[in-house]
């Protein structure tokens, strides 16, 4: 088992970000996220996801699971132009962010 804190996880996303030869499949499961102190551990890896904002949808798109995304919301600029074809492929629920009525 691997645990993971929050940084690495994203300094894993920002290194698939930078080389598309790596992707979520390369990581062992299960896997432990501790965030501000809370660990978590994730058995495999996500068979269905919805983003709620930018930051998560480009994670989600640079670890290879476009496949896996069933929805996102709210972005707040521009999709990073090495992740924009496969952003284009996922349905865009709401253009804001949503809220109990979206």
């Amino acid at each position: 088992m691997r645990e993971l804190t929050m940084n690495t996880l994203f300094a894993q996303a920002a290194i698939v970000l930078s080389s598309s030869a790596v992707s979520i499949s390369a990581l062992d499961y299960p896997v432990g996220i501790t965030n501000c102190g809370v660990q978590s551990w994730i058995n495999s890896p996500p068979q269905r996801a919805v983003t709620m904002n930018q930051g998560t949808t480009e994670i989600m798109l640079a670890l290879d699971l476009a496949d896996r995304m069933v929805g996102t919301a709210y972005l707040d600029d521009y999709i990073w132009s090495e992740l924009a074809d496969d952003y284009n492929k996922v349905p865009v629920l709401s253009d804001s962010y949503p809220d109990i009525d979206t």
